[in-house]
């Protein structure tokens, strides 16, 4: 029987400044309303990101979470992914506090859950040529980023629906795209519709995975009217539900098993294989103008063109690169200036 195969879970992260309120209104919303419809459907595998300023908020405050979250991946229900602790936009920051970042998130993943994180979450799909090698140092195997990466790359029809290689100096890792038209589907409609739009779709293809990797506070508990993009956690909850009926004609897998049973064979490098003009007819038919959910990868520079208090920013966080890596003698010191200058280079204050 013809099946769809799907990589299913959500990305949550804080601003750094958010108060401890705000935080908590996210996490009695969304997180735990969430984690809870995911525990009951104990059948169905999902992938999960928390930022590394979130989760040691929720380390601090809500340990319970963390025990619940723990058990789901000692079953194997969750894969844990990492990241940029502070959601950097890697390619506006120095590649060893890219490094440092990453690995502090790895870190504190493994402490707590006794699992290295092999896949990551590229803050705002904002992508570098060179991040492949950076990735790869820090044992990480697989991103996941907007299939727009892929269209402008020159990948079309079911190469949309396949991981591919991304390589830097020699350094590899597989890159999943995110499916934008099942994002389209899923955020506009029913959960029905969602099921019908991947088992309209399902072939014999094993290799062919569709992935939906949504910001984990379109999903909440809401007194009133819930605002444009959000879903009501009942819908994820009714989801969860149509996926366990739906076993037959829709695999639910987990990102790093589906690479040990299909590695990506296709190579892409981003951004070179098209014309100008092709690309921006592509970006335009399949991409809504305005839309603020992502940031390409080539907006990100100009984004600095256009905003001089971003530029400044960024001016400002190099400099303190420069300061912080100066300190000498005194350790503790040295690490504190290092912590202070990531958490000024969380992506939140640049848009």
């Amino acid at each position: 029987m013809k099946k769809a195969k799907l990589i299913h879970g959500t990305t949550n992260s804080v601003p750094v400044g958010a108060t401890d309120d705000e935080i908590e209104a996210i996490y009695q919303r969304s997180l735990k309303p969430y984690l809870r419809a995911l525990y009951k459907a104990d059948a169905v595998p999902a992938t999960l990101h928390l930022s590394g300023h979130l989760l040691s908020w929720i380390l601090r405050h809500h340990s319970e979470y963390t025990d619940v979250l723990s058990e789901m991946v000692q079953r194997r229900q969750v894969e844990l992914l990492g990241g940029g602790y502070y959601d950097p936009v890697f390619p506006l920051i120095p590649r060893p506090d890219r490094i440092g970042q990453i690995e502090a998130l790895t870190t504190l993943v493994r402490k707590r859950f006794r699992r290295r994180p092999r896949g990551a979450i590229i803050t705002g799909s904002a992508w570098a040529a060179d991040l492949p090698g950076t990735l790869r140092s820090c044992g990480i195997e697989y991103v996941f980023l907007d299939d727009h990466h892929f269209v402008t790359a020159g990948c079309s029809g079911d190469n949309l629906c396949r991981p591919a290689i991304v390589e830097d100096q020699g350094k590899t890792v597989a890159a999943f795209p995110v499916c934008h038209d099942l994002r389209v589907v899923a955020r506009g409609n029913q959960p029905a519709d969602a099921i019908e739009f991947l088992t309209s779709r399902a072939q014999d293809d094993p290799a062919m995975v569709f992935s939906l990797v949504e910001d984990g506070r379109r999903y909440r508990e809401t007194a009133g009217r819930a605002r444009r993009g959000e879903q009501r956690i009942a819908w994820m909850e009714q989801f969860l539900d149509l996926l366990l009926q739906n076993r037959e004609r829709i695999e639910v897998v987990l990102p790093y098993r589906y690479l040990r049973e299909h590695p990506p064979r296709g190579r892409v490098y981003f951004g070179s294989a098209l014309g100008a003009e092709t690309t921006a007819g592509l970006l335009q038919d399949r991409f809504a103008e305005g839309d603020d959910s992502h940031f390409f990868g080539e907006r990100v520079r100009r984004c600095l063109e256009r905003y001089g208090e971003s530029n400044l920013l960024y001016a400002k966080m190099q400099y303190t690169h420069v300061l912080a890596n100066q300190v000498r003698g005194d350790r503790y010191r040295k690490q504190a200036a290092r912590e202070e200058l990531w958490q000024g280079q969380s992506h939140a204050v640049y848009w």
